[in-house]
């Protein structure tokens, strides 16, 4: 396939499918759910190495305006685009008509794609009977608890579909019911690279932090910080904090939501409000905790980058000192031998004279 005939083309659904019900619907729905996008996924997408793509963010038609106002707290690029379900077909079309080839790469609205993924797409040399790509190997995190664990799907939600864009537009199109059906078709693998993170957050319906095995979960939190941050990128102390307390607010306010519709006596709310205050205790401390963990590992990083160039100026210096005293024994040598180089000389050309070689020549006789 022509590398410089394709488009990619990156499908996010936000509430445009009936998942979450009506609620998906609600402002309250709707802020958290761009918090969710903008800390994750927008995240992974502005870091992208190559920015050669477009993102389609689809919602429903109904939510317009609340999407429009909560949109005016984000820096959005111009690549990320949010469309309504109704719009995404015929934008699509248009875009899909400039080109040869076509990859439509899908991911959810809180989990990120790792910072090389659409430029490996871009470079990929695809089999001509190649019609969906895959990502099988990647990563779970769970923020809250700053947990980080190797996963595998054999048939994942990290996929890109591949369409010739002729067939696309004359209505040909991959039917799946859900990704478990994605291996069903002829598929190869992007790269061998653990290319995703699936999310844990607190509006998680159906995702848990739950390795297949212990020693899936990483445990080395510099390791841990590297893989992070080929996500993520570079990430400030005061976002950190910004963040921390996002969480808090969303608990706390989860917690209360569930004490309002359970009602009940007085007391027994008294005692619950307790309870679930030195619950949130706890968890701010694990949050505060994990905050602590990330400032000290950079912090050991930043203190071992500056000893590294401290000692690499030093032993530059080091150098630079035997290279000048080398120099000064080489010139002052020189400076010894010139006399007796001149004596040499003068004796050579004093024996060539002819009677001395008259003399040399009796003498030899």
């Amino acid at each position: 396939m022509s590398l410089a005939s394709r488009r990619v083309i990156i499908r996010i659904p936000l509430n445009a499918w009936a998942f979450g019900g009506d609620e998906r619907l609600s402002r309250e729905w709707i802020a958290n759910r761009l918090s969710i996008f903008n800390r994750f996924t927008l995240r992974s997408l502005k870091n992208q190495t190559n920015q050669n793509f477009t993102a389609l963010v689809a919602y429903d038609k109904r939510s317009e305006a609340i999407i429009n106002d909560e949109l005016e707290k984000y820096d959005i690029p111009d690549n990320v685009v949010f469309v309504s379900g109704k719009e995404i077909d015929p934008l699509m079309d248009r875009m899909v008509a400039e080109c040869e080839y076509v990859l439509f790469a899908r991911i959810d609205s809180d989990d990120m794609y790792h910072a090389d993924v659409v430029d490996e797409l871009h470079k990929k040399d695809i089999r001509e009977d190649t019609e969906m790509i895959l990502n099988q190997d990647g990563y779970l995190y769970d923020e809250g608890n700053n947990q980080l664990a190797y996963v595998h799907f054999p048939s994942p939600p990290f996929y890109t579909q591949v369409y010739k864009s002729s067939d696309f537009l004359a209505g040909k199109r991959f039917e799946t019911k859900s990704h478990r059906d994605i291996s069903s078709f002829n598929w190869e693998l992007l790269n061998s690279n653990r290319n995703y993170i699936v999310i844990i957050h607190g509006q998680n319906t159906s995702t848990r932090f739950k390795p297949k095995s212990e020693d899936d979960v990483i445990t080395d939190p510099v390791k841990k910080q590297e893989i992070l941050r080929s996500f993520f990128g570079p990430e400030t102390a005061a976002e950190r904090d910004r963040h921390i307390m996002e969480l808090v607010d969303s608990a706390v306010s989860r917690k209360f939501s569930v004490l309002a519709e359970d009602g009940g006596d007085e007391i027994d709310g008294i005692h619950k409000l307790n309870q679930e205050v030195s619950a949130l205790k706890e968890e701010n401390e694990r949050l505060r905790t994990a905050l602590a963990e990330f400032r000290q590992n950079e912090e050991e990083q930043k203190t071992a980058a500056v000893q590294l160039r401290t000692e690499l100026n030093a032993l530059k210096k080091q150098q630079d000192r035997a290279k000048k005293d080398t120099d000064r024994r080489v010139t002052k040598l020189q400076e010894q031998l010139s006399p007796v180089v001149y004596q040499q000389k003068k004796l050579h050309r004093i024996s060539n004279k002819p009677p001395l070689k008259w003399f040399k020549g009796l003498l030899k006789g």
